[in-house]
């Protein structure tokens, strides 16, 4: 077997570039649409004050604190042509009847118009929610008040009087407070969107030099080493050793150098717990390994893998959740189907452990599974491939 494995070393050097490759992608996109989601900074959110009344002042007000976003106060016409021409993700508009909305305690409607289909809106849906619950709050606090007040003695500007004193005591004194936390969890730590596609796309791009390195076994196969090797005094159990083992040492070197560039380059701290993460690296690794395994049983030449694996793992990493975050996916089949992939488990305990820094214990559950997906791959892949 180390024979084998020797000779599957010495030979790496034509397979190094592409490896290299692989690597170095996504670092680049991480760079780019890391870069993007994040805007070097805050995004700039073009508003139209249709209503363009107090409440309305009041929510820009509101957006403005969250120090979230840079507000540009627009017209229509500017905020069409901003959002047309992708100078900005989304525009918020305030329509009129806002003011009439609130003071009614009615159900009010803000227009978010988008320019593409992006995460960062579902954290202007949230600052806008927190924003409008406090100022209709507030606002029925001070009708209230100025209500009770009107019936002892009348005053000027008692309402805006009132306001003030609202505001003033709101982060003294809310309303409701409410304090969660997530035991284990790091509470001031918290996965943001360079984070999340850096742990995407280092599971995403290690899938391939492991998958193809398991896939020559089929090249073995069509220049007759394979044969070889078979009348050598190595076993076949060894002979599928040396190269499982050989691909699993690159997808391993390949991540743990992803992780390292990913901390250099981008500051990610992953997680405290360094033998999970390494743990969960490494039962991900053996999964692929079955996969390739799996998929290269079914196929006779390297060049069929090269069509099919492309198409098999874009599509199980949308599917599980490496392009965009599994909880988007309100179709209840996809769901289910996600939970098929090893994709999903993976980035499942990854994120346990960068968002919580989870104990091992947390995380064995999603590793089970990617064994057990790893073992059957294995077996059927090797069942199939010694029947034909």
């Amino acid at each position: 077997m180390f024979s084998v494995l020797y000779s599957k070393i010495m030979g790496f050097k034509r397979n190094m570039g592409w490896v290299i490759l692989m690597t170095i992608f996504p670092i680049v996109l991480t760079l780019i649409f890391g870069g993007i989601n994040s805007g070097g900074g805050k995004q700039t959110l073009p508003i139209v004050n249709e209503d363009n009344s107090v409440y309305s002042r009041r929510l820009i007000d509101e957006i403005k604190k969250s120090n979230s976003y840079r507000i540009k106060e627009v017209d229509s016409e500017e905020a069409e042509r901003l959002v047309r021409e992708q100078d900005v993700f989304f525009a918020l508009v305030v329509p009129q009847g806002f003011k009439e909305a609130i003071e009614e305690g009615k159900e009010g409607s803000l227009i978010i118009a988008r320019s593409v289909e992006t995460l960062d809106i579902y954290g202007l849906q949230g600052v806008l929610n927190s924003a409008v619950q406090k100022i209709a709050i507030q606002s029925n606090i001070v009708n209230k008040g100025v209500e009770i007040l009107n019936k002892y003695n009348k005053e000027e500007n008692a309402a805006e009087r009132f306001y003030q004193l609202v505001e003033s005591k709101w982060e003294e004194q809310r309303p409701i407070t409410v304090r969660a936390k997530v035991l284990g969890e790091d509470n001031n730590k918290k996965i943001n969107s360079t984070t999340s596609i850096s742990a995407g796309f280092l599971l995403f791009f290690s899938m391939y030099p492991i998958l193809f390195l398991v896939g020559d076994i089929l090249e073995d196969k069509k220049l007759l080493i394979w044969d070889r090797l078979m009348i050598s005094p190595v076993s076949k159990i060894e002979i599928y050793a040396a190269n499982l083992i050989f691909a699993f040492i690159i997808g391993m070197a390949q991540m743990l150098v992803l992780v390292l560039l990913n901390k250099i380059i981008f500051k990610i701290t992953w997680t405290e717990n360094v033998i999970g993460f390494v743990l969960l690296l490494g039962v991900f690794a053996f999964t692929v390994i079955g996969l390739g395994l799996f998929l290269t049983s079914f196929l006779k030449t390297s060049q069929q893998l090269s069509s099919v694996a492309p198409i098999v793992l874009t599509s199980t990493s949308m599917l599980g959740g490496l392009m965009w975050p599994v909880e988007i996916i309100t179709n209840k089949l996809l769901l289910l189907l996600a939970r098929f992939t090893p994709q999903f488990w993976a980035m499942d305990a990854m994120k346990k452990l960068i968002t919580y820094n989870a104990p091992t214990q947390d995380i064995l559950f999603p590793m089970m599974v990617l064994f057990l997906m790893g073992i059957i791959f294995m077996g059927v892949g090797l069942q199939v491939t010694e029947g034909k």
